[in-house]
């Protein structure tokens, strides 16, 4: 069933400005090392201090870290003190390393033999040999395998998370956004909102105990995500994100949603003229998040609209996006706002995938559908013309 979540998305919260606190500045983002030890390993809540992340980085520059090798601690520790970090400093880092889960501590027989590192995700299984009857669990007691690009936050969740409840769960929307014939903004998708917003809560309570961090630490945000499920009637009134989905002969093709690990958000709607894929809106802003990480606000301040550069008719637009979860597998995002607390689905995209969507319609890549008033802004949008 966990094949099943490769299949899914979630989406943007409609464009009606709501309040939202934000922390620290426009964006507050993980740095890249934890992110980094989130993709890798399962760890606690605690942010990694400075000494921590100095060791991190440390080891996984080492060849065959990450292939589970031992790394001998002396080198580590010559190191890091000859950087300046004192011995109490190191033993903190390298226990709260261990707590977290990121690394094991294979000490020496003896006070004169080497002490080793061992990564602790990707460490080999031992061998029967080496298992003590203690150590080796059985069958029941193991614990459950993660779905490919899983993030695991909280180990003891992990434990107890029904993943294949999250899937069935999962697998029952897929089967509702099957029927939209516009990610649930036309009007003969109205008629599956009911279908659609039980099914996206049937997966928010399966979620409920997911043991992935919030959205804000969580980084497999980032990237490109396609609306493909809404029950916004925001949404459905303006036949998009802009309203111009709505004019004659026109109608919403697609919705993205970009985020950048620099705070930086970009939507692109894409919309049909007479059937014919033909014009993108494109609106540029900046994300960030609540206290608990788990509602995120995109705050727009510039538009590619109708045909202008940076029109002068936006002004400016806020969305607000409570994340209800983010499926194991990466694949599927779910989240629920704006009037009537609507819910949104959007699909995560493979890297180059939306690039190569616009491409295939010859519609521009990074801007809007504009006039340009130099060849190098047309070779900018247009990377893929000669």
């Amino acid at each position: 069933m966990l094949g099943m979540l490769f299949r899914l998305a979630t989406l943007l919260a409609s464009l009606a400005p709501t309040a939202c606190l934000f922390v620290r500045g426009p964006v507050a983002r993980t740095p890249p090392l934890q992110r980094a030890v989130l993709r890798r390993a399962a760890v606690t809540a605690s942010q990694p201090n400075t000494d921590t992340q100095a060791v991190v980085a440390w080891l996984e520059a080492q060849p065959g870290w990450s292939d589970g090798e031992q790394v001998a601690v002396p080198p580590l520790y010559d190191s890091m003190s000859g950087a300046g970090m004192s011995d109490d400093a190191f033993d903190d880092a390298v226990e709260e390393l261990e707590e977290a889960g990121v690394l094991r501590i294979m000490e020496g027989a003896t006070d004169d033999d080497t002490d080793y590192l061992v990564n602790a995700v990707a460490a080999p299984t031992a061998s029967p040999e080496e298992t003590s009857p203690s150590e080796a669990a059985s069958p029941a007691e193991a614990s459950p395998e993660l779905p490919p690009n899983a993030v695991p936050f909280d180990l003891e969740r992990h434990e107890a998370y029904d993943y294949e409840a999250e899937a069935e769960a999962a697998s029952g929307l897929v089967q509702v956004l099957a029927r939209l014939k516009r990610f649930g903004v036309d009007k003969a998708d109205r008629g599956a909102w009911a279908d659609l917003e039980a099914a996206c809560t049937k997966l928010a309570a399966a979620a409920a105990e997911s043991p992935a961090p919030p959205l804000r630490d969580d980084p497999r945000l980032l990237g490109d995500w396609e609306l493909v499920g809404t029950s916004s009637k925001e949404l459905g009134e303006r036949s998009g994100l802009t309203g111009l989905g709505g004019a004659p002969f026109t109608s919403p093709a697609a919705i993205f949603v970009s985020f950048d690990d620099s705070g930086e958000v970009v939507s692109k709607e894409v919309l049909e003229f007479w059937g014919q894929t033909a014009i993108v809106n494109e609106l540029r802003g900046k994300f960030g998040f609540s206290a608990d990480g788990k509602l995120m606000q995109e705050r727009y301040s510039r538009a590619d609209l109708g045909g202008q550069r940076d029109s002068p008719n936006f002004t400016g637009s806020t969305a607000t996006l409570r994340c209800l979860c983010v499926t194991a597998d990466g694949k599927l995002r779910l989240g629920s706002g704006g009037e009537g607390g609507a819910f949104f689905v959007y699909k995560k995209l493979e890297p180059g995938a939306m690039h190569e969507w616009l491409k295939s319609r010859r519609l521009p890549i990074f801007g809007g559908t504009v006039a340009f008033d130099t060849p190098e802004e047309q070779r900018r949008a247009y990377p893929y013309m000669k």
